[in-house]
């Protein structure tokens, strides 16, 4: 009995390596698609922000004029557009009113470095201030003649990411998140209410 045992030991063995391999892969791949679509998300935001950035109004600093185009441009009541200084102090915000005083919020924190100074940057999940709902932003440079003049960010409820989520097939029972750089769930498919702005 010994070695017809010890075949179908190996047979098994085999059998579940084989199921265990195609299981990773189909993860793999399903982890692929719910990142390329995330990052679809984030690549038209980017490129909402570079236009943006090359506004007349903003290269002529006509700032009550890229308040409104800015205003007319954001996506929806979920997104807002804010102008900072280099130094992150605001100069505009599309959910206050044009010249009203504006919080100092520091969604980038210490992530803007002069290493990084021209490139595009995603923010790890903060509480918005205004908003008052968590949310996460991207931000680019504004340059003038070659120098950088200002930053332009674009701020998102978590909710945008999360409906791109929910929109996913995955099989049955099956949970995908998004985490920030510091391991915080930004979105989540099943009860996000309860995980969202959490570390994993």
């Amino acid at each position: 009995l010994l070695p017809g045992l010890l075949g179908a030991l190996w047979g098994l063995n085999v059998l579940y390596q084989q199921q265990k391999h195609a299981a990773s892969r189909n993860l793999e791949e399903i982890a692929r698609g719910v990142a390329a679509v995330v990052e679809k998300e984030l690549a038209a935001r980017e490129f909402m922000l570079k236009t943006l950035a090359l506004a007349p109004s903003l290269q002529h600093w006509d700032l009550k004029v890229f308040y409104e185009f800015a205003r007319n441009a954001a996506p929806s009541v979920e997104s807002a557009i804010v102008l900072t200084d280099p130094d992150g102090q605001p100069l505009l915000n599309t959910r206050v009113p044009f010249g009203q005083s504006l919080p100092r919020a520091k969604p980038f924190g210490g992530l803007r470095t002069p290493a990084n100074a021209d490139r595009t940057l995603v923010s790890d999940l903060y509480f918005a201030p205004l908003g008052k709902r968590y949310s996460y932003a991207l931000q680019v440079p504004v340059k003038r003649n070659g120098r950088i003049v200002a930053y332009l960010s674009l701020g998102s409820f978590a909710e945008t990411l999360q409906r791109a989520l929910e929109d996913q097939r995955l099989p049955k029972g099956w949970n995908a998140g998004v985490l920030d750089r510091k391991g915080t769930i930004v979105a989540r498919r099943i009860t996000p209410a309860a995980y969202v702005g959490k570390p994993a």
